[in-house]
């Protein structure tokens, strides 16, 4: 979702370039850096973006690219497209709230107990907020919200099991991911199970999946 992210990998969109000049969009000078990420963010306002649930391209990283030699006036100019995404729902955001969403929307990891539940107030007022500025479509937006806090707890490991299931299950946004009792009992799977052990049990159920043509 484009609230933290752009939503679309550059290299891989293909559109009419009449469509972009009808709509009088192109590359703003002021987003050095980011600047696809703020064309995206003025496109979703105006057209259906969409994504090919296909890998197509692949993308090199190395030292020499502009996100390695530009680190920072790109974090600076994210974090503008971030903020104005934030104000249009209504909200303004403090300092500390801008570096909370950074973080969420990198998916920061080891977290504590109290920053946990920061986050997932956050969340609460941004779903609650596009509630009443209806700028993102629902369920949809919710759904983005809640798997953003369910990635961030199940990688608090220094957050005890219990603390972090009651942080995300006693969160509204939980529902959005249905059913909560397995979305719960994959958060404690994820928190007991060895990442490797997780790794192999996906990899054969996907296997088996392919044989027997079930759809996911």
């Amino acid at each position: 979702m484009v609230i933290f992210e752009p939503p679309l990998y550059h290299p891989t969109v293909m559109l009419r370039a009449s469509w972009l000049r009808g709509a009088g969009l192109k590359y703003d000078p002021n987003s050095r850096h980011a600047e696809d990420y703020h064309l995206w963010e003025k496109a979703v306002r105006q057209t259906v973006v969409s994504n090919v649930g296909e890998v197509l391209v692949r993308y090199r990283r190395h030292g020499g690219q502009v996100s390695q030699r530009h680190a920072g006036e790109q974090r600076a100019r994210t974090r503008d497209v971030r903020l104005r995404q934030i104000v249009a729902l209504g909200l303004q955001p403090s300092p500390d709230d801008l570096d909370l969403h950074d973080y969420i929307a990198v998916q920061g990891l080891q977290t504590d107990v109290q920053s946990l539940r920061r986050v997932r107030a956050w969340l609460e007022e941004l779903a609650a907020a596009n509630r009443s500025a209806r700028r993102y479509p629902e369920p949809a937006f919710s759904r983005l919200l809640a798997e953003r806090m369910y990635r961030i707890s199940s990688a608090s490991t220094a957050v005890s099991l219990p603390g972090v299931c009651t942080v995300f299950g006693g969160s509204p946004l939980a529902a959005s991911l249905r059913p909560v009792p397995a979305s719960l009992a994959r958060l404690v799977a994820v928190r007991l199970i060895p990442s490797r052990v997780l790794r192999a049990s996906m990899l054969l159920r996907g296997a088996a999946r392919a044989r027997l043509r079930i759809p996911s």
